[in-house]
């Protein structure tokens, strides 16, 4: 080895992480979107990674929400050069550029064209949120996220509004039994199944309160509502089709 070359690959994997994480943006919100380039063909779109701004405060609309203020683009080229430096280098910044941050998918589109184009950065997501698609959507989107096994937290954000969540329950049940199947066990299910959270904008929920049999005393709280119900109706179909066993409580 040329006297003139750093050992980089000799330091302590610590003090490498270290280095990776002065280099790589981390827990940031990255928004991930499509966006057309030239003519209107399919092949014409490109992705687009924003860091976006988490404490911007969102006015819910009846439709949708306000769109995330953008700061600036995730890992602008000095920041991925290190990627290229060796294969060593590669395997261990994955981690820490998929894994350290939140990725958001604005849409259907985006999340396939990502996992095209970051196949091996796909498993190595830990912090995912599905935002603004359709229930239908988002019920092709989570067998994407099924082989996602570092995954900690699949956040689901229901807009527009399901007219129940006995029918958000229903468009989204074969996407989940796809999502909780890639495990074998009832206890590794069962974990799959809890990594799920659900969002509806409580403004959007108060329009339709008398479908949804709900009572609150803020939008608030209507939300948080709306969504314990939504998972509580997916797990029963869950639980109806066999993939998960009901949950039971222990006596004291």
């Amino acid at each position: 080895m040329s006297k003139d070359v750093f050992p980089f690959e000799r330091l302590p994997p610590e003090l490498r992480n270290a280095i990776y994480e002065l280099l790589i943006p981390t827990g940031n919100k990255v928004q991930v979107r499509r966006s057309r380039v030239g003519g209107g063909a399919q092949s014409d779109f490109k992705l687009r990674l924003d860091i976006v701004d988490t404490t911007a405060v969102r006015r819910p609309k009846r439709r949708a929400t306000q769109p995330a203020k953008i700061i600036g683009p995730f890992l602008p080229q000095n920041g991925t050069a290190i990627l290229r430096m060796n294969k060593l280098a590669y395997a261990e910044a994955l981690p820490i550029i998929y894994g350290a941050n939140t990725f958001v998918f604005n849409s259907m589109p985006s999340l396939v064209q990502f996992a095209k184009q970051a196949k091996r950065g796909v498993p190595c997501l830990r912090d995912v949120t599905l935002a603004t698609c359709t229930t239908t959507s988002m019920a092709r989107a989570l067998p994407r996220l099924g082989k996602t096994m570092s995954l900690w937290r699949l956040t689901i954000t229901l807009n527009p509004c399901p007219a129940s969540a006995a029918d958000a329950a229903k468009a989204l049940f074969k996407g989940a039994r796809a999502f909780v199947e890639v495990e074998n066990d009832e206890a590794a299910r069962r974990h799959r199944f809890e990594l799920l959270r659900f969002e509806i904008d409580g403004n959007l929920i108060k329009a339709r309160v008398g479908s949804w049999n709900l009572q609150a005393d803020s939008e608030a709280d209507l939300a948080d509502a709306a969504a314990v119900k939504v998972k509580s109706e997916l797990e029963r179909w869950l639980i109806k089709s066999g993939t998960l066993e009901r949950a039971t409580v222990s006596a004291r």
